[in-house]
């Protein structure tokens, strides 16, 4: 009788054991699917997922400089900064308005309305000639021409965009507007009449990804041009020496996103300014800077390896 009730005794023992073993199992099977499940969900909306093309010989780095709230803003899309007067224009789509902005602190100063044929504001560009300061700017509805501002006229057509979707767009030192299509990935370049001079499908963009900001900017003694996209997956950063446009490298955003808007550079700062929402559903404004590394190529693979 001692014999079967030790037998019992045991037999329940492993039972017990076993039990509690396929409660651990389980435990850790919720905690995997929960931690994958989670992974899953935020990696791909977050700035740090990035899916990118490797670089062979150059590393770009970006630090955030200042990071302030538009809590007044609504379906803000283009901007640009302006430089000698410190000012930073932003368009709204919400009130097909321009608005000039404090860069610094994000407060609204002031504004003025788009004209009645331009549906929805996108893009926005200024620079100043002789006679007045001009903005021009683009737009998507019926049309998507382009119209201009003039500080001493007023508002008046300037002439058909050449691209289909436009978003951001920017101006170079001499005169001439660089502008993404959103839809084909078309990078136009045309001066003030509307010829265009160049234009490009941009490489280093997946077909899933969609154009969103544009700004053109000093890079040694080419211009540089850097493409945001609506899909928050970075920036893309090209070349263009007069009269090629090479792909040069991504670089990851600076601050955690939603989505990425436009994006605009100062000469006067050597800096760039970044329109974004965050999480919250809330506009945000980011300063930053780039740093440029070149690496010798063998370098670079060592560096690799070495990972």
């Amino acid at each position: 009788m001692d014999m079967i009730i030790k037998d019992i005794v045991q037999e329940h023992s492993i039972v017990k054991d076993c039990r509690s073993v396929m409660r651990i199992l389980a435990i850790l099977c919720i905690v995997t699917c929960v931690a994958y499940a989670y992974t899953y969900y935020v990696d791909p909306h977050e700035s740090s997922y990035q899916d990118f093309p490797e670089t062979d010989d150059s590393l770009i780095i970006i630090t955030c400089l200042n990071d302030v709230s538009l809590s007044w803003g609504n379906y803000l899309r283009g901007c640009d900064y302006i430089d000698g007067s410190g000012e930073l224009l932003i368009a709204s789509l919400h009130s097909d308005s321009i608005f000039s902005v404090d860069p610094s602190s994000g407060e609204k100063m002031s504004g003025i309305a788009c004209p009645p044929e331009v549906d929805d504001v996108m893009g926005v560009v200024q620079y100043e000639s002789i006679t007045e300061n001009w903005i021009y700017i683009n737009h998507v509805g019926d049309d998507t021409d382009l119209w201009k501002h003039g500080s001493s006229s007023g508002w008046s057509y300037a002439f058909p965009n050449p691209a289909e979707l436009p978003r951001g767009m920017d101006m170079d030192e001499f005169h001439n507007i660089w502008e993404v299509d959103t839809d084909t990935h078309i990078l136009f370049k045309f001066d003030l009449n509307g010829t265009v001079s160049d234009q490009w499908v941009l490489p280093g963009i997946p077909s899933s990804e969609h154009p969103n900001g544009c700004s053109v900017f000093p890079f040694g003694n080419d211009l540089g041009v850097i493409i945001g996209c609506y899909t928050i997956s970075g920036f893309r950063f090209y070349v263009y020496d007069g009269t090629n446009l090479e792909y040069f490298g991504p670089a990851p955003l600076p601050q955690y996103a939603y989505i990425s808007y436009d994006i605009s550079y100062s000469s006067d700062r050597d800096s760039f300014f970044w329109l974004y929402k965050d999480f919250s559903d809330q506009y945000r404004l980011c300063e930053f800077a780039i740093q440029v590394l070149s690496l010798q190529q063998s370098t670079w693979a060592e560096i690799k390896s070495g990972f």
